[in-house]
């Protein structure tokens, strides 16, 4: 799932904007319960779209199975090119093969640019990583990375907050 993702975000998605609110530092990833994308705080503009954005990186790492493909798809807007990432999960699963590889956040920056969108800037990093067929034998491999960066931007809508957009920032440098 993560050699998807490197590929999916450079593969097209382009910009990155500012905001006019100062970003929040949050606590490391690893001490914060993941959180579902209807479940959020709709008080908290930030802290709900984080919680998508955690969830996002946790279902990296889930299973390749056709449930984390749907799972995948529901962060998502219908528009957003993002949906390839679930779209290649339902398709590898649907082919008995799976991702492997790990991805870890290791910062999480979120910026409100109106109340009807949140980007977070997150950092992270991941394994060697790819495709495998349930033998265990290799389809694809790349490797790992850390201190890339990505610019997700999320919008409000009826269902919640969603990824509206995936911007790759910076590729970050091998492990």
């Amino acid at each position: 799932m993560v050699a998807l993702t490197a590929a999916v975000v450079t593969a097209g998605l382009t910009g990155c904007s500012g905001s006019s609110n100062s970003p929040t530092v949050l606590p490391p990833l690893s001490t914060t319960p993941a959180a579902s994308a209807s479940s959020t705080p709709a008080q908290n503009p930030k802290a709900a779209a984080v919680a998508v954005v955690r969830e996002y990186f946790r279902l990296l790492n889930a299973p390749t199975t056709t449930a984390t493909a749907t799972a995948l798809g529901e962060l998502m807007t219908a528009e957003c090119a993002c949906q390839k990432v679930a779209d290649s999960t339902r398709q590898v699963a649907e082919r008995h093969q799976h991702y492997f590889g790990k991805t870890t956040a290791t910062s999480l920056i979120p910026s409100s640019i109106d109340a009807q969108h949140v980007e977070v800037i997150a950092e992270y990093g991941y394994t060697a990583s790819g495709i495998a067929r349930f033998d265990g034998s290799i389809v694809s491999r790349s490797g790992g990375r850390v201190g890339a960066t990505l610019d997700i931007r999320l919008t409000r809508t009826a269902q919640g907050w969603r990824i509206a957009q995936l911007v790759y920032v910076r590729q970050g440098r091998p492990r």
